[in-house]
Order: structure tokens, then C-alpha cells, then sequence
């Protein structure tokens, strides 16, 4: 933390598009360790790379990409059936317009002056705007690891950049390789890459050509 610390007091950050921090290690649900044993909180990750302490990459995407287990848990998957019943929107009936009276107690107007919640004119942002949380395993679950191969999810993640990095943003390129992911037989396991993210804009390795 103590190195991390330094680089988000680094003015010169200001001159960079994005900052990634990727995690080869071990870990738990919720946490990382560092090469002494010291569990990381991604809790203290995320605050430590928010606008309010690293300004320097504020409204800029921050990446955060945890290649360790998340706890003990194994992930046999299932067999998918197909639905008795198609999940259509047909059957969805039309929302009504809830009436102003509720019990016949009508409701209070709205006081005047006051400041509404949601304003347009304002030029501030969310500190935790623009951060991406990617980890290899699900909460409590483990991230499976190859004696001769490596990380099964370094190795995937590396070979969808290659194919789609050129075309695609960075959430597109993780969805995809999420979903082959899940469709992979992990020697009778299974295995889900997990993101959060709250970007406010699409994020290119490399940015398509304006027309």
C-alpha cells in the first residue's frame, strides 16, 4: 500500500489516460494478500484510487484486475434446460400511474425553494466514477491455476485482448471472456470472472479512428 501510495501522490499521472494495478497472489473472499501475508481489502483499493485520493486520474478510467481465489468453494456448474415457458414481454402488463391520493390521504405538494435533487449545471463528478474491479473468481471461490500453464484466467484474458483489443472496449473484451469461461470444462469445475465497474465511458486499448 505503502508504493501504491506513492503513485497516487505522483502529479505526473496527470499526463497518463489510465492506471491499471493487477494482483498475481493469493487471496480470500473480499481481500488480496501482499507478498508478507497481509490481507488487501478491495474496500482499500478502490478508496485508495477514488477522485478524493488520487486526483491526479480523476474522471479517468482506474483498473484494478485480481488474479487470486476468493475463498474454497468449487463451482460443479449445471446442466442448463431449456424453459417450459418462453421469458417474453407479453405477458408484462402496462404500469399505472399511482393516483396523488394514497388512502385517502392526499399527498403532500412539493415544497417550494427548495433545492431539487438532481441538477444539471454542476461541474463536479462521483469519487467513485471511472473504476473497474476485475477478479478472476467469484466471491469465496476458487481461481484454478494450470502446474505447467499457469492462471487459467491470464492465459484466457490474453488471448481475448489479442483477438478483440483492437476493436472493441475494454467491458466488451471481459464480457466475452467471461462467457467462454463459463462454458469451459475446468476438469469437472467451473470457474466465472467477476467485474464491477462504474465507468462513465467506453475505455479502447486502442481508440477506433474518428470518421
Amino acid at each position: 500500500m505503502r508504493k501504491l501510495a506513492e503513485h497516487t501522490h505522483n502529479p505526473e499521472h496527470r499526463k497518463l489516460g489510465a492506471f491499471i494495478l493487477a494482483f498475481l497472489s493469493d487471496g480470500d473472499r473480499s481481500c488480496v494478500y501482499s507478498a508478507d501475508n497481509r490481507p488487501i481489502y478491495i474496500t482499500e483499493l478502490t478508496d485508495s484510487l477514488d477522485s478524493n485520493n488520487f486526483p491526479a486520474m480523476a474522471t479517468k478510467p482506474k483498473f484494478i484486475f485480481i488474479e487470486a481465489s476468493q475463498g474454497d468453494k468449487t463451482d460443479k456448474g449445471i446442466v442448463a434446460k431449456g424453459q417450459d415457458t418462453p421469458l417474453t414481454t407479453s405477458t408484462q402488463k402496462p404500469i399505472r400511474e399511482i393516483s396523488s391520493k394514497l388512502g385517502g390521504v392526499e399527498s403532500r405538494p412539493r415544497k417550494t425553494g427548495v433545492a431539487p435533487i438532481v441538477t444539471q449545471d454542476v461541474t463536479s463528478v462521483a469519487c467513485k466514477a471511472d473504476l473497474v474491479v476485475c477478479m478472476a473468481a467469484f466471491p469465496s471461490h476458487k481461481a484454478l491455476h494450470h502446474a505447467q500453464l499457469g492462471s487459467v484466467v491470464t492465459r484466457l484474458l490474453s488471448e481475448v485482448l489479442y483477438k478483440y483489443s483492437h476493436c472493441k472496449d475494454l467491458l466488451e473484451i471481459l464480457a466475452k471472456a467471461r462467457r467462454k469461461l463459463a462454458g469451459m470444462d475446468l476438469i469437472g469445475t467451473k470457474q466465472v470472472i467477476t467485474t464491477m465497474d462504474t465507468l462513465t465511458k467506453q475505455f479502447y486499448l486502442y481508440p477506433p479512428a474518428r470518421t
